[in-house]
């Protein structure tokens, strides 16, 4: 009997990372070997349109806050919901006024409301484009960037600003985030690459826990065997 493909539905901020998050969840699943059992679902992808409203209070009526994502997405009975916000400058403020981490706090509210569903939270440091900088000289030299292509903080992608402004001046031409994305994210290093794992530790941080996630239901599926 052919078991039926379990679905991830993501949860996400941007039209681009519609998909961009997709393609490179499935590339990292089909790397776990686990893509014929588990895939993430282009179609049934959760899009805020801005990260404040997945990081602001729970609101149901005004549709704010990362509770309100996760109980639409576990309504559909997903193998996993996974929820990829940017940091922007929320980390570095939130550093400064000594308080908790954002990835854990929105962790601990997604989870208050995913009940029996697996759920993970990836903050981008400090943007989603900062994973495609941590792939620089390997774009480049694939041909994916321009051979004249420069980006000075090719060591700390995650720790600067302006990542679209920076991939930006690498392309060469305007950066467009529906086109491009889906694009570049076809083309990264999986983390398991010395340099992603080095230059870009919430990329790292997605890929532990797409295998956390896909370890998980395989078990579950032998348990249900």
């Amino acid at each position: 009997m052919t078991r039926k493909r379990q679905r991830i539905i993501c949860v996400v901020e941007g039209d681009g990372e519609r998909s961009a998050v997709p393609t490179i969840i499935d590339r990292m699943l089909a790397r776990l070997r686990r893509g014929r059992r588990i895939f993430a679902d282009p179609e049934r992808i959760l899009c805020a349109h801005n990260g404040d409203r997945i990081t602001q209070p729970f609101d149901a009526k005004r549709q704010l806050g990362i509770e309100y994502y996760v109980a639409r997405a576990v309504r559909e009975r997903p193998a996993a919901v996974v929820v990829i916000v940017d940091a922007e400058e929320r980390c570095v403020a939130r550093t400064a006024a000594r308080e908790p981490p954002l990835g854990p706090e929105l962790l601990g509210r997604a989870r208050a409301v995913a009940g029996d569903i697996p759920v993970a939270v990836v903050v981008a440091n400090r943007m989603f484009e900062a994973w495609f900088l941590a792939d620089f000289h390997s774009f480049r030299s694939r041909g994916v960037l321009p051979a004249g292509a420069r980006f000075q903080h090719w060591r700390t992608p995650e720790a600067v600003g302006g990542c679209k402004g920076w991939l930006e001046a690498a392309l060469g031409v305007k950066y467009r985030e529906t086109v491009d994305q889906g694009r570049l994210a076809a083309a990264v290093s999986l983390p398991l690459r010395r340099h992603m794992r080095a230059r870009a530790p919430s990329f790292r941080k997605l890929y532990c826990e797409i295998e956390r996630i896909s370890r998980s239901r395989a078990r579950a599926q032998r348990g249900g065997a």
